[in-house]
């Protein structure tokens, strides 16, 4: 369900309904985008989360020697 007024987006009828009393009491919405070439950037880095864990995987290092070059049906295997 998408309100004609402002194009937002609703799971279901009752949720727009509810939205549209209430969108009905403001002014329409309208995209305005940036001037081509222009470069956007963000300042307020007060705003930004710190992340408290950086976590670098290597998934190469599982990979297990190939014993042969005949595939096993019953193990994982890889081409050379």
């Amino acid at each position: 369900m998408i309100c004609r007024r402002c194009f937002n987006h609703f799971p279901n009828k009752k949720a727009l309904e509810k939205h549209e009393e209430n969108c009905q009491n403001h002014d329409a919405n309208k995209i305005v985008l940036p001037e081509e070439g222009s470069i956007l950037e963000f300042k307020n880095h007060k705003h930004s989360m710190r992340v408290p864990i950086v976590v670098y995987a290597d998934i190469e290092s599982f990979t297990k020697p190939i014993d042969s070059c005949q595939p096993d049906p019953d193990r994982s295997f890889t081409k050379a």
